[in-house]
């Protein structure tokens, strides 16, 4: 908190605040202007996490936003810190059937402005903080963004590619089949059958490059190219490993870090001094000066002082108003702590099982369905199987397949959420097992 004297302003760097807490190497770029549509395109064909996050974070209007307010709030700081100009009064009275003018002359300045002075500066330092605090906010809801979108798109381009690798080995089993068929080895419905599984296979890769396509939408907007290409790829799927640590600890770092119930706690204590201001209204308006009259070529000059009377207006509704604001700021804060506390336990929670869903697919299930379609293909070339086993048993291992990976981009998406609800990289850092983001 700023000191009563006329000392500068706290230093409230959210530039580098924002670049920390989304562990990035350097310093956000804070611009004047609006800017463009579409902020230059990808560099070659591969968009990197890292990459996307910086963009998103120097694109993003409303963290341009959220940075102007927070100069807002230091020009603020700065104002309350000026003197008020003096005020300076002229009256020429005429004397009925001439002679010469009676002039007053007055230069007063309001006392109430330099008694309310260290109170006010204190409430402008804490509304910077909160302002700053208020600007990591909207940078983290925009690194989250970024990154549930970047891994949705790694999650769709991995599916797709076991899609198109199913296709191509429903198309050597048709050829093979077809030769089958022709030296009558094989029925017509075995073709058929596999003719099907491959048109099913088609519609899902119709599905799947729809919501890529829709996926790499979101992304390109969110990185400040909604009207770019989409040829360019992100990096490679590559599941992380999580390690989500303890629970509480993460709830402990997020109530010390997250930059919400930092923002509340500056308001609180701004709403604090402002309260103490309007318990003392009597004073405002009292105004002290020299005052100067010239009559019939003599200057008198003496001191002056105003005061207002409280006698109508004794400041009790503005005291109710500072106090009840100052009441719902406390239970804001209560609900903020407790919205904090749920939204780490989901995300740890949404970690831990997304672990256990992806072990057991990973160690149990998957190697068990590829045993089965080892065993039925080999059935089937002895003919002792039809073609329906063949395929249930390649639909199974292949519906597993896609399913660890959809597993894996949730575990992705539940570790950013955590590291998120912690309060920023930098925070979550601090925590014992903390994640590591995708990359």
């Amino acid at each position: 908190m700023a000191g009563s004297g006329c000392a500068s302003p706290p230093r409230v760097d959210s530039e580098n605040r924002i670049a920390q807490a989304a562990g990035l190497g350097q310093a956000i770029e804070y611009r004047t202007s609006g800017g463009p549509d579409d902020v230059g395109e990808v560099s070659g064909d591969t968009l990197t996490m890292e990459q996307a996050v910086r963009w998103g974070l120097e694109r993003s209007s409303k963290v341009q936003q959220a940075l102007a307010r927070t100069r807002v709030a230091m020009s603020e700081a700065e104002q309350v810190r000026l003197l008020p100009n003096p005020i300076l009064s002229v009256v020429f009275r005429f004397p009925e059937g001439g002679g010469n003018p009676t002039i007053e002359a007055g230069l007063a300045a309001e006392v109430f402005s330099l008694l309310r002075r260290p109170g006010e500066m204190r409430a402008a330092d804490l509304k910077l903080r909160s302002a700053g605090a208020e600007s990591l906010v909207e940078a983290l809801n925009v690194v989250l963004s970024v990154q549930e979108q970047f891994v949705a798109v790694q999650g769709l381009e991995a599916e797709l590619s076991l899609l198109e690798q199913r296709r191509k080995e429903l198309d050597g089993v048709l050829e093979r089949e077809k030769s089958r068929k022709s030296a009558g080895e094989s029925s017509g419905l075995d073709v058929l059958g596999f003719k099907l599984e491959r048109a099913k296979v088609d519609a899902d890769l119709m599905d799947r490059r729809s919501s890529l396509r829709e996926a790499q939408l979101g992304l390109t907007r969110l990185i400040g190219m909604p009207s770019g290409h989409l040829q360019w790829r992100v990096v490679p799927w590559r599941a992380e490993e999580i390690d989500g640590g303890d629970e509480s600890a993460w709830v402990e770092s997020a109530l010390e870090h997250r930059p919400e119930i930092q923002a509340l706690r500056w308001e609180l204590a701004a709403l604090g001094e402002e309260a103490d201001l309007a318990s003392s209204p009597w004073r405002e308006g009292t105004e002290a000066g020299v005052a100067a009259e010239r009559d019939g070529g003599k200057w008198s000059v003496g001191p002056s002082v105003s005061v207002p009377i409280p006698f109508l207006d004794w400041g009790q509704a503005r005291q109710m108003g500072a106090e009840a604001r100052l009441v719902e700021a406390r239970h804001k804060l209560t609900q903020i702590r407790r919205q904090v506390i749920e939204e780490v336990r989901r995300a740890w929670g949404a970690v831990r099982d997304g672990q256990r869903t992806i072990a057991l697919l990973q160690d149990e299930l998957i190697p068990l369905l590829e045993q089965q379609q080892s065993r039925v293909q080999a059935m089937f070339m002895a003919g002792e199987v039809d073609q329906t086993r063949v395929l249930l048993a390649q639909q199974q291992l292949q519906e597993a397949r896609i399913r660890k990976i959809e597993q894996e981009r949730r575990l992705a998406t539940a570790g950013a959420q955590l590291v998120w609800a912690a309060g920023g990289v930098q925070a979550a850092k601090q925590v014992k097992g903390t994640t590591r983001p995708v990359k």
